[in-house]
């Protein structure tokens, strides 16, 4: 069994779908990266 399935009960395959869902809402989060542009 694949660590992603072992970890959060779904495979990358599966997780990665969310990113071609058209109700996809991207929200920035400031707090989460600090050092990073986004």
């Amino acid at each position: 069994m694949g660590l992603n399935i072992q970890k959060h009960g779904l495979s990358f395959g599966e997780a990665s779908l969310v990113f071609a869902d058209p109700r996809t809402i991207y929200i920035s989060d400031p707090d989460h990266s600090i050092s990073e542009v986004r």
